[in-house]
């Protein structure tokens, strides 16, 4: 907040409060509905990679769907959660959109990551995109603003989404060897 000043800090969180939400979905669908049946796959002979698929499109349906929505809508979100003084972070919140279509199929790739190996490697990921992240957010916001936030936001989960798909092609490789 000190880096970019108070003003857009609390810019940046208007935005970001709608997001917050969208985020939390996903994941509480993988893991209240989904993750019995995960396990239940992993431990079975059944083929996952159509399941991975179907999954992975349903993530990519809701996160353009909230996206779509954030970007059509942004501008009376933010003017009746906040007021016209904080009109300016409805341009954040339509970039924003591309970190929860992101967040969204990180969240599904990372589900199917049950095995003791899928969650160390699982680990290692998150690890990785906190640090990055920092950084991101270093570098970006005194040099960007708002717009650095949010590109680091953005960069952020696409580095989590590549780190989760890469763990997850080794996970279904060594399943695919083990059952062979």
């Amino acid at each position: 907040g000190l880096m970019a000043g108070l003003e857009q800090a609390g810019i940046y969180k208007a935005a970001f409060v709608f997001i917050a939400p969208a985020y939390l979905l996903p994941s509480t669908f993988f893991q209240r509905f989904l993750l019995s049946r995960i396990f239940r796959w992993w431990e079975s002979s059944i083929h996952l990679v159509p399941i991975v698929q179907r999954s992975l499109f349903g993530c990519f349906i809701f996160g353009g769907l909230v996206a779509g929505f954030f970007a059509l809508f942004a501008d009376p979100l933010i003017a009746i959660a906040y007021g016209k003084g904080y009109s300016e972070a409805a341009v954040y919140l339509r970039w924003l959109g591309l970190a929860v279509v992101l967040h969204t199929l990180a969240i599904g790739v990372g589900a199917y990551l049950v095995t003791a190996p899928g969650i160390a490697r699982k680990v290692r990921v998150q690890v990785v995109t906190a640090v990055l992240n920092v950084l991101g957010n270093l570098l970006m916001i005194p040099a960007f603003g708002i717009m650095g936030a949010v590109i680091a936001t953005i960069g952020t989960e696409a580095v989590l989404l590549t780190g989760y798909a890469a763990m997850l092609m080794r996970e279904l490789r060594d399943r695919r060897i083990a059952l062979a």
